[in-house]
């Protein structure tokens, strides 16, 4: 393999790591270099195909949505003039709208892409022709007049699906069931059974994503339901008995579990964190991810209060889905609590226009009029009150629900509130009556508050003094559990009512943790140091555990000096955070060291020899989520640390954008017209003038488009910043480290590597595994 072979295919490798740690743009870079050496002739065209598809995936998943499109038309464009039909199927694959809501009709050219790799593929590849068949199926499903042809080509999938056996088939088939066919609320319990067997397809077939998936759309549709609890994922994957397949269908599966549990029962922050790691890893849960995960951050951020941090994503999701209503609504009801009532009444007037026909019968439709129903109150419109109403009747057993992590409360709870708009005091009652027994079921303490303030506030409009007591007990316990979980919004709203005395209504059985806020334990690293069992006390390390000096530590800490070390001098190596302090015992020498991040850092990489780490990863872990195999919650406490960002904001934008690079280029062009006209003149001050303008118009757009004009640069990317500041970190570190503790600082400077790509290659001869404890 020559020079040029070995630059592409290692380009192409860091390509695949940046993508599997979820660094998008990163990839998206590794693989345009990768193309420049194609472009040098090295590779053959089907590599260059491969290539431009990998990097649409990596586009797409870092929100360049317009770079993804350029580069699955390139590998469209490649692949057909190559009559490689399964590459042309990829590429109009890849080029997919979001076809799961009834968003105004078919994309006629997308249809006829489709169409025409469907062509091409014709009966070779049973998966492929599946899969084609339904996306057509997809963007057909929504109108009248293509409806037949729709159902059409699904039973066409269905039947090869059939014949074939082949479960990745079976699996698709059924997951355009649950967008498609089943979505609507009539048809709660055929979804149900096809998530069940959708689950036993992804188990046959024997991948983790395909199982985590699975799993997401059945907790989502047990949610629905509103009728039992959540099976835990190593319930739900029992009949599996792949031991890999099962252990990482229940890494990404106890993620899905923990998210779910932290937003229902109101532990925000921990919810927030998982979710922000799903808007990460957007390929791992569908290429539209985001566009669906965001509204889950609405009500964790409005009690944090920080709503208006969410808004520029209901923007965004507006202007790239202006026909979806949901959408819509979400960004109406954000713009309403955050006192932009114009705005909110406008677009609320504009989804009223047609009296709510105009809301499409698909997975969004409970949502939508769920999230309608609460402007609706807060504008007091009581004729659009029973129009509502009506339409949110026929399911007031079950709770609204967009995916597994979007929960937007009983559906009882919303019939309570426009019950209260149209006066119908009695039929309110009941229904919030049955809302609090679901949240209860569901031990979803947000929403139980929410469904009490509701209940309250009508008592309080009906006025007769058994109501009002009602209301003040209903409020007492609605600022309990609101004070206890932090909810500011929700505290001040039942401060307008009177005042009710959080501590009268205190009750141990409302405010004591539910048994699922324990049920998963702090993260533990590997080799962790623990206390000493036999309370020797004589400061020795035995078998890996330390004496208990925790008390010394706090006072030594306290009084701002770095404590006596309770490791003795061995020759074991360790690495432990004990409060504001790091032990590092290397070489038979102990020392003591300030926190710093860089510990963190070091932590992490020591504790995984041989791993490779992207820049991003390890300041994830120092931020409090830690991407080890065994850690299945973010420990996340402080809401300062959570932000949030338009997706594929991950820098300050193009160093030039598409028009100016245009200009550019033209300029170029022209001058090397003068310029061969100067010398051609023997014009020597024009030409020198001529050549310096050419020489910084070149260094300006080589500093804009990257290596050889491969892709486009920004002004510094969040994985750019976070490859600087880890080096400087553990440089820093290492500096300090070379005073204390000379031994190690030359140590850590031969087997730690820093850079895009980071991590701890332990020196051969000497294969001792350290000990690390990250817990402060």
């Amino acid at each position: 393999m020559g020079a040029v072979e070995k630059a592409v295919d290692y380009c192409r490798r860091a390509g695949d790591q940046a993508m599997d740690q979820a660094c998008f743009m990163a990839a998206a870079r590794f693989y345009a270099m990768a193309l420049v050496g194609t472009d040098l002739g090295a590779a053959q065209e089907p590599l260059r195909c491969d290539l431009l598809l990998k990097a649409a995936a990596a586009h797409s998943a870092a929100g360049e949505l317009d770079e993804a499109a350029e580069a699955l038309q390139r590998a469209a464009d490649l692949a057909e003039r190559q009559g490689d039909a399964n590459r042309f199927a990829q590429a109009a694959l890849g080029r997919a709208r979001f076809p799961f809501f009834a968003s105004g009709g078919p994309d006629g050219e997308y249809v006829a892409l489709v169409t025409r790799a469907l062509d091409m593929v014709g009966e070779r590849d049973a998966l492929l022709r599946v899969r084609l068949l339904l996306r057509i199926a997809g963007e057909l499903a929504w109108q009248e007049e293509t409806r037949a042809r729709s159902r059409g080509m699904e039973r066409e999938a269905e039947l090869i699906a059939r014949r074939t056996g082949c479960p990745a088939a079976e699996f698709a088939v059924l997951v355009h069931r649950h967008l498609f066919i089943n979505c609507t609320p009539e048809n709660i319990d055929a979804q149900l059974a096809d998530d069940k067997k959708m689950l036993e397809a992804a188990l046959r077939g024997g991948r983790q994503e395909e199982c985590a998936a699975a799993l997401a759309f059945r907790y989502g549709s047990i949610l629905r339901k509103g009728e039992a609890t959540l099976p835990p994922p190593m319930l739900a994957l029992a009949p599996a008995c792949n031991p890999v397949l099962v252990g990482g269908a229940l890494k990404r599966g106890y993620r899905y579990y923990a998210a779910i549990l932290a937003l229902l029962e109101g532990r925000f922050i921990e919810g927030v964190s998982l979710v922000m790691h799903f808007l990460g890893r957007a390929p791992a849960i569908g290429q539209h991810s985001v566009s669906t995960l965001w509204p889950a951050l609405v009500l964790p951020f409005r009690e944090l209060g920080r709503l208006a941090e969410v808004e520029p994503l209901a923007a965004q999701a507006m202007a790239r889905f202006p026909g979806i209503p949901l959408f819509r609504a979400l960004a109406m009801n954000i713009n309403w609590l955050l006192g932009k009532r114009e705005q909110a009444r406008h677009d609320y007037e504009q989804l009223a226009a047609r009296n709510f026909q105009d809301l499409g019968r698909d997975i969004g439709f409970l949502p939508c009029v769920s999230v309608l129903t609460q402007v609706c109150a807060g504008i007091g419109d009581r004729r659009r009150a029973a129009l509502l109403y009506r339409l949110l009747a026929p399911h007031s057993a079950m709770n609204t629900v967009l995916g597994p992590l979007v929960f937007f409360g009983p559906v009882a709870f919303h019939l309570g509130v426009l019950a209260d708009v149209m006066g119908d005091f009695d039929r309110a009652q009941s229904h919030f009556d049955a809302a609090l027994a679901a949240c209860r079921r569901l031990k979803a303490r947000a929403w139980e508050a929410y469904v009490q303030h509701g209940w309250a506030r009508m008592l309080e409009r009906r006025g007769d003094a058994a109501s009002r007591e009602k209301a003040h007990q209903l409020a007492g316990h609605a600022l309990v559990t609101a004070e206890r979980l932090k909810m500011a919004a929700l505290a001040s709203r039942l401060a307008e009512l009177k005042e009710p005395s959080a501590r009268e209504f205190e009750d141990k059985s409302v405010c004591e943790p539910h048994a699922a806020e324990t049920a998963f334990p702090a993260p533990l690293a590997s080799g962790c140091l623990k206390s000493s069992a036999n309370g020797s006390g004589d400061g020795t390390v035995k078998n890996g555990s330390l004496p208990d000096q925790s008390f010394d530590a706090d006072v030594a800490s306290a009084k701002g000096q770095p404590p006596e070390s309770p490791v003795s001098v061995s020759d074991e190596r360790v690495l432990a955070r004990e409060g504001d302090y790091w032990t590092l015992a290397f070489g038979g020498k102990v020392v003591r060291v300030k926190h710093a991040r860089s510990l963190t850092y070091i932590a992490q990489l020591l504790d995984s020899p041989g791993k490779e780490f992207y820049a991003p990863t390890l300041v994830s872990a120092a931020n409090g989520f830690s991407p080890g195999a065994g850690e299945m919650s973010a420990a996340v406490t402080n809401a300062e640390n959570l932000q949030i960002r338009p997706f594929g904001h991950d820098d300050s934008g193009l160093i030039l954008d598409r028009r100016a690079r245009t200009a550019y280029r033209r300029r170029l062009q022209e001058l090397r017209s003068e310029l061969e006209e100067a010398k051609s003149f023997n014009d020597s001050g024009r030409a020198a003038k001529l050549e310096e303008e050419f020489s910084l118009v070149t260094r300006e757009l080589a500093r804009a488009v990257g290596l050889a004009g491969a892709a486009p640069r920004r002004f510094c990317s969040a994985s750019e910043r976070a490859r600087i500041n880890v080096t400087n970190a553990i440089r820093s570190l290492l500096q300090k480290l070379r005073k204390e503790h000379p031994e190690l600082s030359r140590y850590l400077a031969t087997t730690v590597r820093t850079g895009s790509l980071c991590s701890f290659q332990p020196d051969p001869r000497f294969n001792r595994r350290w000990r690390v404890s990250k817990s402060a």
